[in-house]
């Protein structure tokens, strides 16, 4: 008879804790990295800096999506870390290489050829060009990314997670270095304007790629895990190969239904002036540190989720996800509060507040402000929820919801609480809570179902 080991709720929020912080300081360095880059790109003048707001975009749209597809590594390693399966972590290791190769390479046609495309959506001939310059260098970068995404995977799902986040601090010094040293012509190079960014982030993570490969060979603790034995093993494995992209694919479909919803939402705002969009990109630009939070818990959840399965733990899962889901809710009332109690302090980092010309872009950002710390709740419970699930390889259901939810339900009730209700922006914003709500309710039953049906299942072995 199997014996279910029954953790206590208390010590499945230290797991997740512990887990879940440096998760967020490798976020968090991640986030700081792109705006630096975003920075230093403004330094050339402001064409570059409009630039710098499609590159952005698309690099939201395709690569994000991409690197989520290797979400699924973590799971994969997480099962065979908690199974003491330490040779097949190897073998997955290896699988996602070669995934991420493959989705690579659609993605690098389509940023080589990006021009085409932006002219086709009329935007200005010179941004263009400089967006191509950026892609035409960046492209390079993709596929040692996808690397570093599989090995960042790969040390989360054996608990190394303070491992992933030093290597994320890492990246971060070495796209300033780079991005210093090719933006403007330093140590000998010629400036070489944007797409110097492009080629900067090749360098580094290439140097990262180099020095992660040889931490990971180095160290003999991680040599059960035969990362690098391709001699002793078949170097394709279809059936992790499969696996990996049966997890993965449903997770970036997701993700690119919620970043074009997102998107056309910025088009609706856009329509009700200039200074609707200022408020909303006032206001995301504040929300991005708070975000972050929820996303490393909700990773954290992932992988404690992955490793109990492999351990045939099933009594402890349900505690680790409503422990994520405490935690989550903890985090995201205290940025709550803090967007009502001193939002004026928050959006004067980005608005002059006391000039006349800037109150009604203040009002507007106040109490947009107070409806997306509602989001933030609701947003930030639907992605533990998600990621919960996802460790229990439950990926192709919660992308049916997040396609309905926010094709079928966001987008239009948006519009309507905007331009047939008058609510403006904040209908746009109100629109994503009340189905956030939604999807958070749905997603958290699934799991308290899904867990119910494996804790009642080996109780009968």
């Amino acid at each position: 008879m199997l014996t279910l080991t029954k953790t206590p709720f208390i010590n499945a929020v230290k797991s997740t804790l512990n887990m879940s912080v440096p998760i967020m300081v490798a976020r968090l360095s991640g986030a700081l990295s792109a705006v630096i880059s975003m920075l230093m790109i403004a330094q050339l003048g402001h064409a570059e800096l409009a630039a710098s707001a499609l590159i952005n975009s698309m690099i939201s749209v395709f690569m994000v999506t991409i690197w989520s597809m290797l979400f699924s590594v973590g799971v994969l390693v997480g099962h065979n870390y908690g199974a003491e399966n330490d040779a097949e972590i190897g073998a997955v290791f290896r699988q996602s290489i070669i995934l991420g190769a493959l989705v690579s390479l659609p993605i690098m046609l389509i940023l080589w050829n990006i021009a085409p495309i932006l002219l086709l959506c009329k935007q200005d001939h010179k941004l263009v060009a400089l967006t191509r310059e950026f892609f035409r260098s960046y492209i390079f970068a993709i596929i040692p990314s996808m690397i570093y995404c599989s090995l960042y995977q790969v040390t989360l799902g054996i608990s190394k997670q303070k491992v992933a986040t030093i290597y994320n601090i890492a990246f971060l010094i070495a796209i300033t270095i780079f991005g210093y040293i090719f933006l403007f012509g330093k140590l000998g190079f010629s400036p070489l304007g944007v797409c110097g960014m492009g080629y900067a982030n090749t360098c580094a993570f290439v140097f990262i790629d180099i020095i992660f490969f040889g931490h990971l060979f180095y160290f003999k603790e991680y040599r059960r895990y035969k990362l690098f034995c391709i001699a002793k093993t078949k170097s394709f494995n279809f059936q992790y190969l499969r696996q990996l992209f049966s997890i993965g694919w449903p997770v970036s479909a997701m993700i690119a239904v919620e970043l074009g919803a997102f998107s056309i939402s910025t088009i609706f705002v856009g329509w009700l002036g200039e200074t609707s969009l200022a408020a909303q990109q006032i206001t995301l630009q504040i929300n991005l540190i708070a975000f972050m939070v929820p996303f490393g818990i909700a990773q954290a959840s992932t992988i404690l989720i992955s490793q109990a399965i492999g351990r045939r733990d099933h009594g402890v899962i349900r505690n680790l996800g409503y422990a994520a889901l405490l935690l989550g809710l903890i985090c995201t009332l205290f940025f709550t509060l803090l967007y009502w109690l001193i939002p004026k302090f928050l959006i004067s980092f980005y608005l002059d507040i006391k000039a006349v010309e800037n109150q009604a872009t203040l009002a507007v950002s106040i109490s947009l402000l107070a409806v997306t710390s509602l989001m933030n709740i609701f947003d930030g419970v639907r992605t533990i929820a998600t990621c919960a699930l996802r460790g229990l390889r439950d990926t192709l259901t919660p992308m049916f919801y997040s396609i309905v939810i926010s094709c079928c339900l966001s987008l239009p009730i948006s519009y309507l609480l905007a331009f047939y209700w008058h609510f403006g922006v904040l209908g746009i914003r109100w629109g994503f809570v009340l189905c956030f709500g939604l999807s958070a309710i749905i997603l958290i039953m699934r799991f308290h179902k899904m867990t119910g049906a494996r804790i009642a299942g080996y109780r009968e072995f």
